[in-house]
């Protein structure tokens, strides 16, 4: 093979190389076979010495190319613009497949930039409902304090309805009704005395966003209603996912107490009439109370009674044990029902002093029906122990 057939078959190994770069390579292995004929060299030796067109072409992408001085037996560095790219290929073709070998390992589901928007998402969602709450707040944020005092003399009855907030009745030595509460941009009260009557009505146009502007308030809102102990007039306390407190009176006509997921404590007061009590999900304490008649309503909640003076006794709950200690001589009736849980407790009185109907199921009853007693004593209940004492 002569040097023309040698450099056409080299040019077509490196067809798929730029012109230019191809071009250097041929021109490379041209000036190198000229100067070994100079020295009396044939082409034919030449040629063969290089080997074969494919294995120069493999030499040449590899940076490997021939010096001009190679036919004297020594080596020059070539010239060739292109070789420090062609000797880095092999390694970057290396480390290309070594980057996808790795992103192919990685796991899937592993996304932080999908993380990184969700909260970036709600922090703009909750910084526009607090821009809301304070554009439409004039200024007002959070709960104010205020309080309002009317005349003893004209009150007869007293009417609270409220919600989502404790309401607190307290005996307090002043001549006068007190009615302490808080108001927020979209809550209010009304408070009004008509015909005897004192009303305090909550009057609400809370929005759901409202909530975001009262997280720095650390305020609990509750409507305290102070009462001179010498109050004997009724009392009817409304509200709902809230407690009901009261402490204290001793000459009030009848309470009425209603909420709903909130609990009702009433202590240490006396009424002269009747004293009506429900809520549900949540339990009723009563201590050192007294009134002509108790009916105690509740729904998958305790009932707790401790001193308690009455002449009728009612006690309805379910899925809530009831505990009646201490149950005054005077109660000539007395009526307990429950489901899943037990009746506990303790009657002044001899037991020859009662008619009594008990009954449970899958619970242990250490009372003995009986008839002939003057005072009546009911208990029912399902899944939960009867263990009434009677004490002298």
């Amino acid at each position: 093979m002569n040097r023309v057939q040698f450099l056409d078959a080299l040019r077509r190994h490196l067809d798929d190389l730029p012109s230019r770069q191809r071009d250097e390579i041929v021109d490379a292995y041209s000036q190198h076979i000229q100067a070994a004929t100079a020295q009396g060299q044939s082409e034919r030796e030449v040629v063969d010495r290089l080997g074969s067109p494919s294995a120069c072409a493999k030499d040449a992408r590899a940076g490997r190319l021939p010096g001009l001085a190679a036919a004297s037996g020594s080596a020059r560095r070539s010239s060739n613009p292109f070789e420090p790219q062609m000797a880095a290929k092999p390694q970057r073709i290396k480390a290309q497949q070594q980057d996808r070998q790795k992103y192919a390992e990685e796991p899937r589901g592993k996304k932080p930039w999908l993380l990184a928007i969700v909260v970036t998402i709600t922090a703009l969602i909750g910084t526009a409902f607090v821009l809301m709450r304070v554009l439409s707040s004039d200024g007002q944020l959070g709960y104010v304090l205020r309080e309002q005092s009317f005349d003893l003399a004209g009150i007869r009855h007293i009417v609270v309805e409220d919600s989502n907030k404790t309401v607190r009745v307290s005996a307090l030595t002043t001549s006068d009704v007190r009615v302490n509460y808080y108001e927020g941009h979209h809550e209010s009260y009304e408070l009004t005395l008509e015909d005897g009557t004192l009303t305090v009505r909550l009057r609400s146009d809370h929005k759901w966003y409202d909530d975001f502007a009262y997280l720095y308030d650390t305020t609990i809102p509750t409507l305290n209603l102070y009462l001179p102990p010498e109050y004997e007039g009724s009392l009817t306390l409304t509200t709902n996912n809230g407690s009901i407190e009261l402490f204290g009176l001793r000459q009030a006509d009848s309470l009425t107490v209603y909420t709903s997921n909130g609990a009702i404590s009433l202590e240490d007061s006396t009424l002269t009439g009747t004293l009506t009590a429900t809520t549900s999900n949540s339990p009723i304490e009563l201590q050192n109370f007294s009134a002509a008649e108790i009916l105690l309503t509740d729904s998958n909640g305790a009932l707790t009674l401790d001193t308690i003076d009455c002449q009728a006794l009612t006690l309805i709950t379910s899925n809530g044990t009831v505990t009646a200690d201490q149950i005054s001589a005077r109660a000539q009736h007395i009526d307990i029902q429950t489901s899943n849980a037990s009746v506990l407790g303790s009657i002044q009185g001899a037991e020859e002093d009662f008619t009594i109907d008990t009954i449970t199921s899958n619970g242990r009853n250490h009372m003995t029906n009986r008839t002939g007693g003057a005072r009546k004593l009911t208990i029912h209940t399902s899944n939960g122990t009867i263990d009434m004492d009677f004490v002298s």
